[in-house]
């Protein structure tokens, strides 16, 4: 496989360097045999790397596309501390991506019996808190 940081002085991946000008495009590694991915079988076995090719076909043909959102400038690290992190509050959930526009939903209306009920529930707690 190809050398990956090869412009890190002085780490351990600089001890392995690919020896050959050829790039190749399809490997084969018996992983048990060869845990570092050291030596190529493709040579020596085509007909497990056909199969594992076609098998990659029908694996794409049958596999949905990924669906990326829509990009957003607020997401890039320039305005959040120049790291890459969640950006988005729970109150943007409403807003729709790219068009500005809030999303329409239906909220319930609470009885005000319910409310009330809610109000005297959170009071009792407070009021027994400050017993203990």
């Amino acid at each position: 496989p190809p050398q990956t940081l090869t412009n890190f002085p002085g780490s351990w991946w600089n001890l392995e360097r690919l020896t050959d000008g050829m790039r190749q495009s399809v490997w084969l590694f018996n992983i048990t045999a060869d845990p570092y991915e050291r030596y190529d079988l493709s040579d020596q076995h085509p007909d497990v790397v056909k199969a594992l090719l076609f098998r990659l076909v029908h694996y794409n043909q049958t596999a949905i596309p990924v669906r990326y959102p829509a990009a957003n400038p607020r997401a890039h690290p320039d305005f959040n501390g120049g790291a890459w992190g969640p950006w988005a509050t729970e109150e943007d959930e409403r807003w729709e991506v790219g068009h500005g526009k809030p999303k329409n939903k239906k909220r319930k209306k609470k009885c005000k019996i319910c409310k009330l009920r809610s109000f005297f529930k959170k009071l009792n707690t407070r009021l027994m808190s400050n017993r203990i």
